[in-house]
This record gives C-alpha cells, sequence and structure tokens, in this order.
C-alpha cells in the first residue's frame, strides 16, 4: 500500500511538473515576422484558400488580447475542434479550406506530439499527404508584404468576398492590442489583362465627416454608382467620371427600395454645376471648402456641421472609412430586402459583401482602408481599430 502511495505521489509530481512546463513553455507574444517560402510549399494543391500562423499559440493570445477579434476568435473556436495553445506550444500552423471543409496541420514537439495525441488531436500533426501547390507566385506576392503574425491566401478559384481585388490575393496580418492592419496584395487585372496602369487622377479625399456610417471617396466612377440613378430617379453617376466622394448618414427603409440619406462631394467645375443645376428640382447642393455638395434628403445640414477626420490611409483608387456598430445593422436589413435584391442587384451584392468583411467587427471603432494600383499590382490596405 505504501508502494502505491509513493508511486502515485510520483505519477502526480510527473504529471504536474510536465503541465506547468508546457503552460510555463508556450508563447504569449511574438514579432511580426517574414513567412518562410518552405512554410507555404507545404500547402496542398486542393486548398481553396489557406492561412499560415508561425506559433500559433502567440497569435491566439493577441487575438484574445484585442476586443475586435476576441468574439470573432471565440465563433471560430465553437465551431472547430482545435487543441488548446498550452498544447502547442510554439507550433506553426497551416490551416486550409478545401470541398467546403477546414484543415489543419500544426508542426509540433516530440513532448507535445504525445500530449496532442493523447487528447485526440492526433489528426492534425500529421502532415499532409497531398501534392503540394504551385507556391512561385504566392511566393513572388507575398516577399512583397511586411512582415506579420499571419499570411491568408485567396486562390484563383477562393469564393471568399475579401480582400475585394483580383486573385490569388496574399494578405498579411498584424494584430496588437488595439487595432488589426491588414495589407493585401494581387496582380491587378482590367479586361482580363494584368499590368494596368494606375489611374490618372488620385481620389477626391477631402477629410472625412465622424457622423457618416460609411465615407467613401473614388478616382473614378465605380460601377456600384450605377444602381444609384435608380434610386435616387436621377443620373448621379456621370458626376463621378473624375472623382468624387459619398458619405452616407443612414438608410431610409420605409419604401420599397432602399434611399441612402447622405451627400455627395464632387470637385467644382462648371460642367458639373451644368449637371447638378439640371437637377435642382429633385435635389439640394451647396459647397464647402471649394467642393460641391449634392443631396436628395437633408444631410447637407448635417455634414456642413459635422466635425472631420483625415482618413487613416489613402490610395489611389478608392479610399473608406466605416463606422463598424453602426453600419452592420443597416447592412443587416439591406441583405434582407426584396425590393434592392430585385432592383438594385449591383447595390445588394455589394452590401452583402461587405455584411460578410465587418459582420462580426461591432467591437470596432472605425475602420480605414484604401485601395491602389501600381505598377500592374492591386495594394489594399485596412486598419480596424478597437473602441
Amino acid at each position: 500500500m505504501r508502494s502505491l502511495a509513493i508511486f502515485l505521489v510520483i505519477l502526480l509530481i510527473i504529471v504536474g511538473g510536465a503541465a506547468i512546463f508546457l503552460v510555463a513553455t508556450t508563447p504569449h507574444d511574438r514579432a511580426p515576422a517574414v513567412i518562410s517560402p518552405e512554410f507555404i510549399k507545404e500547402v496542398p494543391d486542393s486548398a481553396e484558400w489557406f492561412a499560415i500562423v508561425p506559433t500559433a499559440a502567440a497569435l491566439d493570445a493577441k487575438l484574445n488580447a484585442n476586443p475586435v477579434t476576441r468574439g470573432v476568435l471565440e465563433k471560430w473556436r465553437s465551431s472547430q475542434r482545435l487543441p488548446r495553445p498550452w498544447m502547442l506550444g510554439n507550433a506553426d500552423l497551416i490551416a486550409w479550406q478545401s470541398g467546403g471543409a477546414m484543415h489543419y496541420y500544426f508542426r509540433v514537439d516530440p513532448l507535445r506530439s504525445f500530449v496532442v495525441r493523447l487528447f485526440g488531436h492526433g489528426d492534425i500533426i500529421t502532415p499532409p499527404s497531398e501534392q503540394p501547390l504551385d507556391a512561385s507566385p504566392i511566393i513572388d506576392l507575398a516577399s512583397k508584404l511586411p512582415a506579420c503574425d499571419a499570411l491568408v491566401v485567396q486562390r484563383e478559384n477562393a469564393r471568399g468576398s475579401f480582400p475585394p481585388i483580383a486573385r490569388p490575393a496574399v494578405t498579411s496580418v498584424v494584430v496588437t492590442r488595439d487595432e488589426v492592419r491588414l495589407t493585401s496584395l494581387a496582380h491587378h487585372r482590367e479586361d482580363g489583362e494584368d499590368g494596368a496602369s494606375a489611374p490618372s487622377v488620385p481620389s477626391v479625399v477631402n477629410d472625412f465627416p465622424n457622423g457618416a456610417v460609411l465615407s467613401a471617396s473614388f478616382a473614378t466612377t465605380p460601377r456600384i454608382i450605377g444602381d444609384l440613378n435608380r434610386v435616387f430617379g436621377a443620373k448621379v453617376s456621370d458626376l463621378f467620371k473624375e472623382g468624387g466622394m459619398v458619405c452616407i448618414y443612414d438608410v431610409d427603409f420605409r419604401k420599397l427600395l432602399p434611399r441612402p440619406l447622405g451627400v455627395i462631394v464632387l470637385p467644382d467645375d462648371a460642367q458639373r454645376r451644368a449637371t447638378i443645376s439640371s437637377l435642382r428640382d429633385v435635389v439640394r447642393n451647396d459647397s464647402k471648402d471649394g467642393m460641391l455638395l449634392l443631396s436628395f434628403d437633408h444631410s447637407i445640414d448635417q455634414y456642413k456641421t459635422d466635425v472631420f477626420e483625415q482618413p487613416g490611409t489613402v490610395g489611389n483608387e478608392w479610399t473608406m472609412r466605416i463606422d463598424a456598430p453602426r453600419l452592420v445593422p443597416i447592412l443587416n436589413n439591406f441583405s434582407q430586402n426584396l425590393g434592392a435584391r430585385v432592383l438594385e442587384p449591383r447595390l445588394f451584392r455589394s452590401a452583402r459583401d461587405l455584411n460578410g468583411w465587418i459582420g462580426g467587427l461591432e467591437q470596432a471603432k472605425v475602420i480605414d482602408a484604401a485601395a491602389s494600383v501600381d505598377s500592374g499590382e492591386e495594394t489594399l490596405r485596412v486598419r480596424i481599430t478597437a473602441k
């Protein structure tokens, strides 16, 4: 009996020591780093999209510390069977989706390999047996991105709507306690061809109004503006031929077609003044800081008394600022509106895609995004600031 007691005590000491060691050697922070090309070469060719995370436990800690990403991580974990961070230690992660299912591979040390198998996660420490992808184009794009906490790649057949640039798209992710920074890169395609030049004019960016739920500045007329012609019953798309800005304060859902309530901001020139004059029976117009203001409601009054801030980043294609907590409920309502689905298909799809991007980011204070084209490449920069 005494021998059994001694054995149990020794066993408890060993187990307790191992547990302390596993917890103590689990990293909780890690500086952003450049992703190794050799890691990318391990991704199976069946992957539609994939993510590479060096020292996954450290990123888990960063995501938990950031109020914006904490809820997103908890939601992800609730639907995925994954080991706890202390089981992984310094393990690197490859996560990929193929055939509608998620797959994971962790590089773990021998001790943790035993622990992971003991807890029934042995399948995730087995290297992918499929043929690896042709990594050269992805490695080329990834080499131009900044150091990161994670690298996410959308391949040509990926169905994800983010990032809204060509495929394949490579995104670096950096997480701190109060913000998330995303930088996406892809080869630019226009009319099916690569190598398009940058826009001939910079996007028309004034300071964005704090009261707006969404402010977006464009260098040229985006296709989505065509739907606004139907919404407002007037051809407003021509006003954006050389750039302009839209500031949305709210959306009126009391009509068959949801009607954005906001202000269009345009460079002041004779042609635009003539066009706006022809719309004087259906719009209000004014001016501020050398720009023309156009509105189909009373938002100009709010715009002129608003507080303005310079956007965090500016692109030569478009620049956008989003008040996520206020915009997400509006996008949810828009995605359920039958009139918008039938009569504003492009605007409806854009709102649905945007809701897919920011639907889980209600804890964000503001989202700044900017897209640029230069030397045949598209770059999208996004900064998500926590409350």
